[in-house]
């Protein structure tokens, strides 16, 4: 369709969409913003279901033009039902179906030779063009979401997830459009064991700026993404490589994981075989220890100079497809073996290379290097394989053809190709089974909102509904009041200024601890207040907080940011004054079960702590662990009235003794 030409390439032109012979399934607008904008309106009045917009200058540039534009974009869409991928886009390719609605470089896509396998899915025009012309990839679709208006990222990766013809998910993100949709198309893939390996770019961006309590300051949005991905299994990449080989690796292994991250490790070095071992060791690669039974097999291939170990060096004695396919074999047998790492020295596989050592030395190093992994995969029963490159090299594609298609990995080189190593171990040890599908998104507020804080009497009466056990305590505004306290409360005592305006109340002088008669209790009231008059004259006072002194223990910080995105946030760390200063904190979506929230405070640093740590009694951990999922369950039903929640510190006791929640601030959701 075009209005300044009666022909294109061969091919009649119509002047616009009204004029051609028949409603089309899809337009590809290729067309400046003001023009795309007319013709999406042509498309929808005619019942065009769906188009793709190329044109640029919409709400990624942030002029109230673009933005004017891409409301009308949504607005069109919606009036006529269409779907629309971009604007700011270069389209899609199909290679299931066999159609190319795309418009930049790789347009030459070879339908014929190129296998599905990965649906590739990104944001930007520029990253989805290059790794789509990495011809070494099996591709599926390749998807350019651009600005996702009005079909978003969210909708594509969902549609892919459940596609048949797609083994793995590859997105470069840079944001979600659709909270619910994201995750619960991560839900279906987790259930599903469908890989979905993310590139997730921004992630050292500030995350939201700290607000009253200190859990906001440690559960920005980013590690809100991470914690999300966490939770589904998704495989966070940190560059383009790791995103392209660990994407193909996994494609290549698609009906044969490895069922648990331990792995045997051979090499025709012993340099290699060290660098290999700790590098394995950095990236968390487990390579389980031989077993005599295994070592006495080994040694029949060894020369009497060889060492059996896991990783193991063959030595360059051992030279014969079948003895290194038995060598495979023999690695197989061990105990908590779940794939064959086979280490290359090179892989310069140019046929001018080949001659060259065919003549040299009567063999070529590829087949050397090739031969025994095809062996080995020929055999039942045999474990996934990959091949690890030490040095970077030329690949040409014909021999990575005959590797992939006998199901051996090939992996980039060195710290890369263990960087992919760790991300299969990982996936290979996830288990979505134990753990809470769902998520707590909230409903996207049409007016932005502001925290309102309730003081820490309103904020404890609020979580001990849930079951969260708190000290016995009494909100005093006069001396009158504070002997009638006293008199149902055992000293010591901790007296406390009473202000939903004071949320960090030692700041100003606002706390008295180790009160041990009436006569200090009723100094500490006067001294508390004098204190919040003179640091915090225009705040807000409740009274005076008297409650028991609880016994010291480990001091755990439990609390709730609500992410924006994403909802409710469960951090647990390390609690007290020690909170800001070691940022030992784990994170996780609520709600979250029991085993979960053991697993959080596994992660932490100060586990040792809980455990029992030189000799110290052990803690109660399951106790901790329900006042988690306590909160969590709370944070879930109040998604979209509390924007905060620290429970800080919660003292952790002896096994058995439970837990006491000994200052808690809420901070709930107020209209501006």
């Amino acid at each position: 369709v075009n209005p300044n030409r009666d022909e294109v390439l061969g091919e009649k032109c119509y002047r616009n969409l009204s004029e051609l012979p028949e409603v089309v399934d899809c337009v590809l607008i290729a067309t400046p913003r003001e023009l795309a904008v007319q013709n999406l309106e042509e498309a929808g009045r005619l019942g065009i279901p769906a188009a793709i917009v190329f044109a640029s200058g919409f709400g990624e540039e942030f002029s109230p033009e673009g933005q004017h534009y891409e409301a009308e974009v949504v607005r069109i869409a919606g009036q006529y039902g269409m779907e629309v991928m971009g604007p700011n886009c270069i389209g899609c390719l199909n290679n299931v179906d066999k159609v190319a609605l795309w418009g930049m470089l790789g347009a030459d896509f070879d339908f014929e030779t190129r296998k599905p396998g990965i649906a590739l899915i990104a944001q930007s025009g520029g990253v989805c063009t290059f790794i789509t012309a990495k011809q070494q990839l099996d591709i599926s679709f390749s998807i350019s979401s651009g600005n996702g208006s009005v079909t978003s990222i969210d909708d594509f990766i969902d549609y892919c997830v459940d596609h048949d013809s797609v083994n793995v998910v590859s997105v470069y993100l840079e944001g979600v459009k659709k909270p619910e949709v994201f995750t619960n198309a991560l839900r279906k893939a987790a259930a599903k064991k469908k890989p979905v390996v993310i590139l997730k770019a921004g992630r050292s961006a500030l995350g939201t700026i700290a607000a009253a309590s200190h859990t906001a300051s440690m559960a920005g949005s980013e590690r809100a993404f991470e914690a999300v991905f966490k939770r589904y299994g998704v495989v966070l990449v940190d560059s383009f490589e790791e995103l392209v080989a660990t994407t193909q690796a996994m494609n290549v292994l698609a009906g044969n994981f490895p069922k648990g991250n331990g792995f045997a490790m051979l090499n025709g070095s012993g340099g290699e075989n060290t660098v290999a071992a700790d590098l394995a060791a950095k990236y968390d690669v487990n390579l389980p220890p031989l077993t005599d039974e295994v070592k006495e097999k080994i040694n029949a291939y060894l020369p009497s100079f060889g060492n059996p170990m896991n990783p193991l060096d063959y030595t360059s004695s051992v030279q014969a497809p079948q003895q290194i396919c038995g060598l495979m074999e023999c690695m197989a047998e061990v105990p908590g073996v779940n794939g064959i790492i086979m280490g290359s020295q090179a892989l310069e596989e140019t046929n001018e290379r080949i001659e060259q050592q065919q003549k040299m030395f009567g063999h070529d190093s590829y087949a050397q290097q090739v031969d025994p992994l095809l062996l080995y995969r020929k055999l039942p029963g045999s474990l996934p394989v990959f091949l690890l490159p030490a040095y970077e090299d030329r690949r040409s594609l014909k021999h990575r053809r005959i590797v992939e298609e006998n199901g051996v990995a090939l992996l980039a080189c060195s710290e890369i190709g263990w960087k992919i190593m760790q991300n299969i171990g990982r996936r290979a040890e996830y288990d979505f089974s134990w753990r809470t599908p769902e998520m707590a998104v909230p409903a996207r507020s049409a007016k932005p909102r502001k925290g309102a804080a309730c003081s820490e009497a309103e904020s404890k009466a609020l979580v001990a509904q849930y079951g969260i056990p708190v000290p016995k305590q009494a909100n005093v505004t006069s001396e009158a009041e504070l002997n009638t306290a006293l008199a149902g409360l055992s000293f010591p005592l901790v007296m406390k200024i009473n202000s939903p305006d004071i949320l960090h109340k030692s700041d100003i002088g606002g706390v008295v601890l180790d009160i041990r008669d009436a006569q200090q209790a009723g100094k500490a009231m006067q001294t508390i207040l004098q204190n919040a008059k003179t640091y915090a004259p225009a705040a807000k006072i409740d009274g005076v907080l008297v409650q028991e002194m609880a016994q010291s223990g480990v001091e755990i910080i439990v609390g709730i940011a609500n992410d924006d995105v994403f909802g409710p946030m469960l951090l647990a760390g390390l609690g007290g004054i020690a909170t800001e200063l070691y940022k030992d904190t784990a994170l996780s979506p609520c709600p979250v079960n029991h085993a979960e929230a053991v697993e959080m405070l596994k992660s932490l640093s100060a586990w040792p702590l809980l455990e029992g740590f030189r000799g110290s009694a052990a803690c109660d951990v399951d106790a901790l662990a329900e006042v988690m999922v306590q909160v969590s369950r709370m944070a879930a039903e109040k998604k979209d009235e509390w924007k905060e929640l620290d429970l800080n510190p919660v003292i952790v006791y002896e096994k058995g003794a439970g837990v006491l929640a000994v200052d808690a601030a809420v901070v709930k959701y107020q209209d501006e």
